[in-house]
């Protein structure tokens, strides 16, 4: 209780908005991404005539298999999706431009 507190009086400048989230959200996906590709790739089989029974494998045999494997395939969906947010942010503020020498 006394986090949320602090959270909501935590001082913020003025123009940090929801916006500035997107590479924060970027980079927690890209950390689930990695987990979850570790797991995945305990039973994967990366051979043409074996991938596809090794998904199999994995969905239907392995413990929250099938529950890894989802997580692992919609985090890449969130990754292009705030990867574009994230960009399209940097490009409508101009941040590529280099702050002048003091």
């Amino acid at each position: 209780m006394a986090f949320f507190n602090h959270a909501l009086r935590y001082p913020a400048p003025s123009n940090l908005t929801n916006q500035w989230g997107f590479g924060a959200l970027l980079m927690s996906f890209f950390a689930l991404q990695v987990v979850t590709g570790v797991f995945v790739g305990f039973f994967y089989k990366p051979d043409a005539l074996l991938a596809f029974e090794s998904v199999v494998y994995i969905i239907n045999d392995i413990y929250n298999g099938f529950l890894i494997k989802y997580i692992h395939l919609n985090a890449v969906s969130f990754i292009f999706a705030f990867l574009y947010l994230h960009l399209i942010r940097g490009l409508f503020h101009c941040s590529y431009y280099s702050l002048p020498a003091v």
